[in-house]
Formats: structure tokens, sequence, C-alpha cells
């Protein structure tokens, strides 16, 4: 099952955590996806490449500023989830083509 939300760059698959046991994917095997994808660092590459834009990186900021609070001592780790800014509440998924469903935030 592959996923995509038309703000991340980045296309999230998910796969079944019992491969063999059962066809397809279960509601866990997509939280987790989405868990683990999200939460993944983005490089430095990443947060200053040219499609992201200035707009972009203020959001990621804030919701980076908001996740992390003002603990002292803890650095800027921007994370996937930051692009999302205030959307990151999961509304569910709906199909959009062939083998890929949105993301809706």
């Amino acid at each position: 099952l592959r996923l995509y939300h038309p703000i991340l760059p980045w296309y999230i698959d998910v796969v079944s955590k019992e491969p063999g046991k059962r066809r397809g994917v279960t509601v866990g095997d997509v939280v987790m996806a989405l868990r683990e994808q999200l939460l993944l660092s983005i490089t430095h590459r990443e947060f200053w490449a040219e499609d992201l834009g200035n707009e972009v990186r203020g959001v990621m900021e804030g919701a980076c500023h908001d996740r992390m609070g003002n603990v002292p001592g803890t650095g800027t780790e921007y994370k996937r989830v930051d692009l999302l800014g205030r959307s990151c509440v999961l509304i569910g998924i709906g199909k959009k083509k062939r083998g890929v469903w949105e993301i809706k935030t």
C-alpha cells in the first residue's frame, strides 16, 4: 500500500508486519508506517532544498518548536512531520489512483 500527502515530497510505503500470514495490511501496519516515516529526521540537504522555499521552512520551524517546546539543551531537529505544520492530525486515508492512497489531515 502506498500513501502520499500533497505537502510531503515522499511516498510512505506500507508493508505487512507479518507477511505470509495474511493478505494485505492492517490498520496497525498503516499507523506504524506513518509513525516510523514521519518521525524520520530531515537532513540538512533536504531542509535547504530549493523546492521547499522559505515559507515552508517557516512552517517547519514553528511545528518543530511546538513539538519540542522550550526544553533547554535540545537542539533543533526537524522531522518529516514538521512539514505538515498544524495539519498533523490524521483524519483518514482516501483512495486516489491505482494502489496509491492520500493521507487526509
